[in-house]
């Protein structure tokens, strides 16, 4: 499948955060895009849960920061792959979370 970059650019989208909800609402017939911006959508759900749940954390002198950091470098790395991905214009399904991404129905 050849993707062009004007879908490179809108799929590049889905994994900046809040942007996700640009190629997700505009561009549903686009196969290649719409996969990446439901992936971009799980991994912006995923960054708002783990705000939400470290918070306590930084109440925590050592552990609560550095279980902080891994995971917050781990998402960043996680996020940059997939951006690498997309601009090589292809589909990676994020391991262990991909499969719930290319089963909903938006």
């Amino acid at each position: 499948m050849y993707v062009d970059w004007k879908q490179k650019g809108i799929a590049l989208l889905s994994y900046l955060w809040i942007l996700t909800l640009i190629p997700l609402l505009t561009n549903r017939d686009d196969r290649f895009i719409h996969y990446h911006a439901k992936q971009g959508l799980l991994l912006f759900l995923i960054w708002i849960i783990f705000i939400i749940l470290t918070y306590p954390l930084t109440y925590v002198p050592y552990a609560g920061i550095m279980i902080i950091a891994i995971t917050f470098v781990a998402l960043t790395i996680l996020n940059i792959i997939c951006i690498i991905k997309v601009l090589k214009g292809n589909t990676w399904a994020i391991p262990a979370l991909g499969f719930y991404a290319e089963e909903w129905q938006i």
